[in-house]
């Protein structure tokens, strides 16, 4: 149950960011429509970005422009995103690709 629900969280995911036109498609061509249609780099780029106006604001001295306690803990937080995004989900992803190849029985 578990599969088949995680399944439809993904193809309400894809849904949501594809136009209409490919909506109907099945999930895999759905999948691979969105680098076609919304520009996944965005989201990366931006966290990148706010990372580094924030460490600009606490490397150099400013009376004026100080981060916050929530500036910080937020520019924290989404670094910690980064690093799960560049080092552990790809891990993970290889892990169940694994997994499922060897329920396939296609992993030697």
């Amino acid at each position: 149950a578990t599969a088949v629900l995680t399944r439809r969280l993904l193809e309400g995911a894809t849904k949501s960011l594809l136009p209409p036109e490919y909506q109907s498609l099945p999930l895999a061509k759905q999948v691979a429509k969105l680098p076609e249609t919304k520009d996944l780099s965005e989201p990366i780029l931006k966290i990148a970005d706010a990372i580094r106006k924030g460490g600009n604001l606490g490397a150099h001295f400013d009376l004026e422009a100080e981060p916050t306690q929530e500036v910080s803990q937020l520019m924290l937080d989404l670094a910690e995103e980064l690093i799960e995004y560049f080092f552990v989900l790809p891990a993970r992803i290889e892990e169940l690709h694994e997994k499922i190849e060897d329920l396939n029985g296609t992993n030697p």
